[in-house]
């Protein structure tokens, strides 16, 4: 017999496992099963350098929000890891990140029977039967296998996250030597912490400052410069009643908003995510450059107003054509590697590429709905639901960690009131 299940989630990053949770505590009765392209849960595994925090608090973690009790909270896993003492001594909110991963990854080690790792969706498509839609087809790819599967269910969650931005039209032939932050340790090890290199970070947010650091700190005879459009490093908001603005209870505020002026409120709030760093890395990298002006040294620096404007990779080098954003002159750098700290880009809402042959039954003029459903026509009875890349509909905490607690447990909710079939209809 077929097996249908009630939602596939796509994607098994902190998104569809705080859902994970939230369904198994609240709904259990739910068929579940996620596809991951990964061959097990990680986190960014690109940027888990050591002394780099989250930016979170850890009760803002998977399930506290919504269940101070369950045995899935960050607490519980210190309790269980046996570091809670040593934790609270600590006297600190804001976990390392590689713990915070660990946690994650001890989460995720629950639910291995409801996820299939190294595989991918390659579409999903719609099963009509006598004019209307109750199920979709999953069509998955088997890394390993090569094998290629389909599954039915009766919705879809897509929790893929964000992908990794490249400025301009550059064509990168050489990952080694050209590489997004994302990649940074996997990349930086095929250089050797002895070497006389010279290496540039591209951007100006909290990646570039870390891995800036990160470079300085380690790699002792290298030449390092730091390339950013704006003067230096600007400090994160993170001001306390500022920081509200990514409280779950903000999200009717921003949906109910007309859509210029959501795009303002977002935009005025930009610098509590967007292109800055910690306040506390920056004083770290301001007594660095006391330091080295102390030792009459020119090791590293930052180079500001700087814009990249082509990057052309050769056999002995990295040639950086950058302009000054004041006066228009260019310039060419040459180094051994260049590190692309330049930020993510989302999957707008229905306009996800795995939604391509759903296209026919979204209704383009409307929004993704508050409950993070994609708005269709009515005789499409199938749930489709967007994760973490609703930030113009639903806030900027959208994309962020804090509220993976309470949207999961939304998402729980909905799927539960869309487990018969009865999900209010949009009409055109």
């Amino acid at each position: 017999m077929e097996t249908i299940y009630d939602v596939i989630g796509i994607g098994f990053g902190p998104s569809n496992l705080a859902l994970a949770v939230a369904l198994e505590e609240e709904n259990p009765q739910c068929k579940k099963l996620f596809i991951e392209s990964k061959d097990r849960y990680v986190w960014h595994p690109g940027m888990l350098m050591d002394n780099t925090n989250i930016q979170i608090s850890f009760l803002k973690d998977l399930v506290t929000l919504r269940n101070p009790r369950s045995n899935f909270s960050f607490l519980n896993y210190l309790f269980e890891k046996g570091r809670l003492k040593e934790f609270i001594n600590l006297s600190d909110f804001y976990p390392a990140r590689p713990e915070y991963n660990d946690y994650m990854s001890w989460v995720a080690n629950f639910f291995e029977k409801d996820v299939r790792y190294s595989n991918e969706v390659l579409s999903i498509d719609p099963v009509e039967q006598g004019g209307e839609v109750n199920y979709l087809t999953v069509n998955i790819l088997n890394k390993q296998t090569s094998k290629v599967e389909s599954i039915k269910t009766k919705g879809v969650i897509l929790g893929t996250g964000s992908q990794p931005y490249y400025p301009g039209n550059f064509s990168i032939s050489n990952s080694q030597k050209v590489f997004h932050s994302s990649n940074f340790l996997h990349n930086i090890k095929n250089y050797s912490v002895d070497g006389n290199y010279k290496f540039a970070v591209v951007g100006s947010g909290q990646s570039s400052a870390e891995i800036f650091r990160y470079l300085i700190s380690n790699f002792k005879n290298a030449d390092t410069t730091a390339i950013m459009r704006s003067f230096s490093y600007k400090a994160v908001n993170e001001s306390k009643l500022i920081n509200q603005i990514f409280d779950a209870d903000m999200i009717d505020f921003y949906y109910d908003l007309p859509q210029n002026i959501r795009e303002k409120v977002i935009n005025s709030y930009r610098d509590t995510n967007y292109n800055v760093a910690d306040t506390a890395i920056i004083n770290e990298l301001n007594k660095a450059f006391y330091n080295q002006k102390f030792q009459n040294k020119d090791d590293f620096r930052i180079l500001p107003y700087t814009e990249l404007k082509q990057i052309i990779t050769k056999n002995e080098n990295v040639e950086l054509h950058t302009q000054d954003v004041n006066t228009g002159e260019e310039s060419i750098i040459q180094v051994d590697a260049a590190i692309l700290a330049t930020g993510y880009v989302l999957n707008k809402g229905y306009q996800h590429p795995l939604l391509a042959n759903l296209q026919p039954y979204i209704v383009h003029d409307n929004s993704v709905q508050r409950d993070y459903t994609v708005p269709t026509i009515k005789n499409f009875n199938a749930s489709v639901i967007l994760q973490g890349c609703n930030e113009y509909t639903h806030g900027l905490g959208d994309t962020l960690l804090s509220n993976l607690a309470i949207r999961s447990n939304e998402i729980a909710k909905t799927l539960n009131e869309h487990s018969n079939l009865t999900k209010e209809k949009v009409k055109i």
